[in-house]
């Protein structure tokens, strides 16, 4: 039993330099993939959603009908024709009408429409705030999942190597068919998370398709989406 004892001391040693050779090795490539992953994201977002398209074509003709509408009545012509005597003759008669409303009611009108258009402008504005914002938050999400998934996948490399070498230890004699159970028990559920985080994964995958009007995102490896946004923050003033 000593010499099973040394050589776990010896495995466990092996895997705390493991470990620190994995976040080295992990830390480097966070660094060098998904730079402006997100902002990738949110581009193809903004271009491909579906009630961003919508509030933009809305703003667009409504604000076009309040503009048209404080216009001049188009002018009305009438013709009338008139028989004559053998010495005049038959004519014709044309008469042309334009209405208006007072001068001051224009200004009035083009003011309030003013108003009316401004208002427009801010929710489709707020309808494209709300689809960035929550695209962010999946994005964010997703990252962490991401990382989720592979510190877990790492968890169940250890496992599986641990397992190895109980089952080494058991063939010698030097290990119990409890320590093998408890072994497996573990595996099972490192199996278990991961199989859980990578169909959370797919599901923030499925709405960021989603809002990318059912497309997929071009140019982006969203199982590669690691690196938080680097944002600056904000003066408070600016709050």
């Amino acid at each position: 039993m000593n010499r099973l004892n040394i050589s776990l001391t010896k495995y466990f040693g092996f895997m705390k330099n493991k470990h620190i050779a994995a976040s080295i090795l992990s830390a480097v490539a966070l660094t060098a993939s998904a730079t402006g992953g997100i902002d990738d994201v949110l581009f193809s977002i903004k271009h491909n959603n579906g009630s961003i398209k919508a509030a933009e074509a809305s703003f667009s003709s409504d604000s076009l009908a309040l503009r048209a509408s404080n216009n001049l009545e188009d002018p009305r012509v009438a013709f009338e024709y008139n028989f004559g005597s053998k010495s005049v003759g038959d004519k014709w008669a044309i008469g042309v009408s334009q209405g208006f409303d007072w001068p001051t009611i224009y200004g009035e009108r083009n003011r309030a429409n003013n108003h009316r258009i401004d208002a427009l402008s801010a929710a489709e504005r707020a309808e494209r705030a709300d689809v960035i914002l929550n695209t962010r938050l999946l994005c964010l999400d997703l990252i962490y999942t991401n990382r989720q998934i592979e510190a877990q996948d790492l968890i169940l490399k250890n496992v599986d190597e641990l397992y190895n070498l109980y089952n080494k230890a058991f063939e010698h004699g030097e290990a119990s068919i409890i320590d093998i159970n408890k072994i497996k028990i573990e595996r099972i559920a490192a199996v278990q998370a991961l199989d859980e985080l990578k169909s959370k994964r797919n599901s923030l995958k499925e709405q960021l398709a989603g809002l990318n009007g059912n497309k997929s995102i071009d140019g982006v490896n969203l199982d590669l989406l690691n690196d938080y946004p680097a944002d600056e923050l904000t003066a408070i003033d600016v709050y």
